[in-house]
């Protein structure tokens, strides 16, 4: 049970968030067709943060698009972590690497100086352990916000794919 103290702080912190989503819940489309206007606006600047190629950038985005529409139209798929990244990542880079859905089997990069990336043997226990973790009480006590910001937090430190990580990473967290 959480105390009183950080149920205030999440009211407080989320709540003009929480009362703008259940204006969009109230109406009478569905969450996919309500964000459907925002995804092309989402994969543009997810790709270019990740700094995708000017020339790979349509089909990048075309990829990010199907991903983020896969994640609404499957959501009992998407609380297993370990389905949802691999599908959502097969749909990333589709037509863009032959290694679509497969985790790394090589060192990863690292994120920063003091960041090392797991063992690529470890990485399938890894994202089993996060998915058991996402099914705990105490994560769902909070706020979507949270519990996407650290769904993110673990999958980038995991570093699962050789290529397309984050975009990949920030689509399952807001899964």
């Amino acid at each position: 049970m959480s105390s009183p103290e950080f149920n205030v702080f999440k009211v407080g912190l989320f709540a003009e968030l929480d009362r703008k989503k259940d204006r969009i819940l109230a109406g009478k489309m569905s969450l996919l067709e309500r964000v459907q206007p925002l995804t092309e606006e989402w994969a543009m600047g997810d790709c270019a943060l990740d700094g995708v190629a000017t020339v790979a950038m349509p089909t990048a985005v075309k990829n990010h698009r199907a991903a983020t529409a896969w994640l609404f139209q499957h959501p009992e798929d998407s609380a297993d972590i370990s389905i949802a990244l691999k599908t959502i990542h097969a749909l990333m880079v589709f037509s863009l690497s032959d290694q679509g859905g497969q985790f790394r089997s090589q060192e990863g990069i690292p994120l920063c100086a003091n960041h090392e990336p797991c063992d690529a043997s470890m990485i399938s226990a890894l994202v089993d352990r996060l998915t058991e973790w996402t099914r705990a009480d105490s994560f769902g006590e909070l706020h979507p916000v949270q519990q996407s910001a650290l769904v993110l937090i673990r999958l980038l430190d995991i570093s699962p794919f050789v290529e397309a990580t984050a975009r990949t990473s920030r689509v399952v967290a807001n899964g």
